[in-house]
């Protein structure tokens, strides 16, 4: 199956990815990009509701980052996921397909992609996320039963 994206969808899309990514304060809050796999990366939850991730496997609810509303691009994507995948799970998006791995390790096409000419969105997304800044220090505690407690 084949996806044509007009040009207004992917403007629509890019502005959507660049306003929920900046909900985020610094770039480890969230994976939209997966550089393995050189794709951008959505999940979407039991009841499909699109959403941003920030590690790798399940993200608990309060590591989401739920997108204020779908564009056309992903719902479209969405519902050729329903078909595989109805409780949701994650969908990898490059510049030609969008496809989610299987739990075999194998890539399982969801359809073909065929964005405006010259458009790399990919790109796009990842350097605007890759722009935020990083997290500037990391705070370390004892659990309360590891304190020294001082007499």
């Amino acid at each position: 199956m084949n996806l044509r994206i007009e040009r207004a969808e992917t403007i629509d899309f890019l502005d959507w990815c660049r306003r929920t990514i900046s909900q985020r304060s610094h770039q480890d809050s969230i994976r939209p990009y997966d550089g393995t796999r050189v794709a951008l990366v959505f999940s979407f939850d039991i009841e499909m509701q699109l959403f941003l991730g920030n590690s790798y496997g399940w993200n608990r609810r309060e590591q989401r980052t739920y997108f204020p509303r779908t564009p056309v691009v992903m719902d479209r994507i969405g519902q050729t996921m329903l078909p595989h995948r109805e409780v949701g799970g994650r969908v990898f998006v490059d510049n030609r397909k969008a496809y989610y791995i299987h739990l075999a390790s194998q890539e399982r096409k969801l359809c073909n992609l065929i964005w405006p000419k010259g458009t790399d969105v990919v790109s796009d997304v990842r350097d605007f996320w890759l722009a935020l800044p990083r997290r500037s220090h990391m705070t370390l505690r004892l659990p309360e039963s590891r304190r020294r407690v001082s007499t």
